[in-house]
């Protein structure tokens, strides 16, 4: 069984101030961080919107890890989203539908790509013609452009956390993993989260444990 996390992550030291808010379950992670569930968390890359009203007090780093597919975060201060980070396992058949989607508006891309009669050759073609036009690089950056590394700093980490969390997300970096399910381990090693594993809503005996 492939490993759904998805849960809210603050530091110890705003404990109190989240439990103020009435979240579903709130547990001391390690101890540094806090995870807690909200009424309105489910398995769901899109930080739920009342944690984003709890953000308006403290900051909240939404976490999840889709483990056949994805991961990534939201880190929420003030109200808003401040850093965004989503990786795809599939993220060149997510780039490429996008370029198809852009190029033919008024077509079906699913159709185009793999169910029409010459899709294998159209496919082939619109892979080549992507990477002409916008290298994987390029397309690293893009996913890119909604993340912040500095705003960790809100979470008090120390210059050599922060120093590991710029080189992990660097382009290059991304774009020459080998293996892309290390970086989210890499991810909850820099930050002290390595417990943050197999916890959601559905599971409350992970709380209770």
């Amino acid at each position: 069984m492939s490993e759904f996390t998805a849960g809210s992550l603050i530091r110890n030291s705003y404990r109190e101030t989240v439990q103020q808010h009435n979240p579903l379950i709130v547990k001391e992670l390690n101890e540094q961080w806090t995870v807690f569930i909200t009424s309105g968390t489910g398995v769901s890359e899109m930080a739920p919107s009342d944690v984003m009203a709890i953000s308006q007090h403290l900051p909240v780093l939404y976490f999840y890890n889709f483990e056949d597919h994805g991961w990534g975060f939201t880190l929420l201060h003030q109200g808003e989203a401040v850093s965004t980070f989503d990786l795809s396992y599939e993220q060149e058949e997510v780039d490429l539908m996008n370029y198809v989607k852009d190029k033919f508006p008024d077509q079906d891309a699913v159709e185009l790509l793999y169910i029409s009669p010459d899709s294998d050759t159209f496919r082939a073609s619109m892979v080549l013609e992507m990477e002409l036009q916008q290298s994987g690089i390029d397309r690293v950056h893009m996913m890119l452009r909604q993340l912040d590394v500095e705003a960790f700093k809100l979470f008090e980490l120390g210059a050599a956390e922060m120093e590991q969390l710029r080189h992990l997300f660097e382009a290059e970096t991304i774009a020459q993993l080998e293996r892309k399910h290390a970086m989210v381990d890499d991810f909850k090693t820099i930050l002290g989260i390595e417990e943050m594993s197999w916890v959601r809503a559905d599971r409350l005996e992970w709380f209770e444990s």
